[in-house]
């Protein structure tokens, strides 16, 4: 184990190839060519955990839905989009790939699937990959925007959801009150 201490201000080209931008301290764990990043948490548990994913080898496919105008899965400059989320991802053992379920379709080969705000609803042929999917295990996280996507969320139903186009509003969100 090597450690190396590394100041943004008097390194910063190392600073930039770790992409060390926070004030508050990075902490970066290689091993040959893979990374394992600490942000906030610094406790011995995260760099414990963040140590056996380095040693671990095992990496989890996500497979993201394209093709219905879902949140973009490396885009960081839209409102809508989700890059800052899948670099997350990415830094926990987790792949993120692009699928476009109509002409891929849905596999083992996707851990986890993730349905981020379609605004085109979904063919039912591809509603049933969906179903197949789930009843074969699989794990889905499917975020819908009221009203966007009629026939997706009455599809829903189908896994025990009742989505309905309600819209909870804060009208006082926490971050402003004193």
């Amino acid at each position: 184990l090597a450690v190396e201490t590394i100041d943004p201000l008097r390194s910063p080209m190392l600073a930039e190839q770790y992409a060390i931008t926070t004030e508050n301290g990075t902490v970066v764990l290689e091993q040959g060519d893979r990374k394992q990043r600490l942000e906030s948490d610094f406790s011995e548990s995260a760099f414990i955990a963040a140590l056996v994913r380095l040693g671990s080898g095992d990496t989890h496919a996500v497979c993201w839905t394209t093709g219905h105008g879902e949140a973009g899965s490396d885009d960081d400059y839209e409102a809508r989009g989700m890059g800052a989320i899948v670099v997350k991802l990415e830094h926990h053992n987790y792949s993120v790939v692009e699928r476009t379920v109509v002409t891929s379709g849905l596999d083992a080969a996707c851990d986890a699937v993730v349905v981020a705000g379609p605004t085109v609803d979904w063919m039912p042929r591809e509603r049933e990959a969906l179903a197949a999917y789930v009843a074969g295990g699989g794990r889905a996280l499917v975020m819908l925007e009221p009203g966007a996507t009629p026939e997706l969320a009455r599809e829903m139903a189908r896994y025990g959801f009742d989505v309905r186009d309600d819209l909870a509003l804060d009208v006082a969100p926490w971050f402003l009150m004193a």
